[in-house]
This record gives C-alpha cells, sequence and structure tokens, in this order.
C-alpha cells in the first residue's frame, strides 16, 4: 500500500523543511535519516524522467524508508515531493496512481486530498 497526498509549492501550509514533512507509520522507524534531494537528475528514476519532473517544475524531493522493529516483512516509504504548483502536484500524484498498476485506489481518511493504492 501507498499513500500519498498533492500539495504545490505554491500553495503550501507548510514551513517545514522537506526532511520534517515526512510521516511514519504506527510501530515503524526511519531506517536512517531523510536528506532532501534537490536536483532532477538525483531523483529522476527509468519510470519517473526528468523530462517530467522538470515539466511539473521539480524543486525537490525527500523520501524515507521505514521498517518495523522484530518484523522484516512490514516496511514503508514516505515520500514528499515539492512542484511548482497545485496543478503540477496533482499531476504527478495521478501518473504515480495510474503508471505500473493495474491498481486499487482508496481514499485516505486523516490526509485530505490523499490517494491510496
Amino acid at each position: 500500500m501507498l499513500a500519498l497526498a498533492a500539495a504545490g509549492a505554491a500553495g503550501s501550509p507548510s514551513s517545514l523543511p522537506l526532511t520534517q514533512r515526512v510521516i511514519t507509520f504506527a510501530g515503524m522507524r526511519s531506517s536512517k535519516t531523510p536528506s532532501a534531494v534537490r536536483s532532477v537528475a538525483g531523483w529522476a528514476s527509468t519510470s519517473l524522467s526528468e523530462t517530467k519532473l522538470r515539466a511539473w517544475g521539480f524543486a525537490g524531493a525527500v523520501g524515507d524508508q521505514l521498517d518495523t522493529p522484530g518484523n522484516s516483512d512490514r516496511y514503508g516509504l514516505s515520500l514528499v515531493v515539492e512542484l511548482s504548483s497545485q496543478a503540477n502536484a496533482d499531476a504527478y500524484l495521478k501518473y504515480l496512481y495510474t503508471t505500473n498498476g493495474p491498481w486499487t485506489r482508496f481514499t485516505v481518511s486523516g490526509i485530505p486530498g490523499a490517494v491510496g493504492f
């Protein structure tokens, strides 16, 4: 399961640095201290091209690998990606949940605008 919410840089209600915007899940912990990535090349992957990230106005991102002490089968990932606008954040989110599926989407209670899949 992955839960994502979109918020563009222009409309972001938080002034927290990216590294303080990652969330943890019950019983999980960070496997290492997360650090922000500010370069498009540093965040791009084989399925997410630099071209797409530039088009969405990539400003920075952070990923936090989570694990569960005593249970190697329970792990997670918290991602924060800062983009130039709400529309670009929505497009990025849609790309993620419509690529490499099929996925089953669901509402995530407690996180307005979040999409789980």
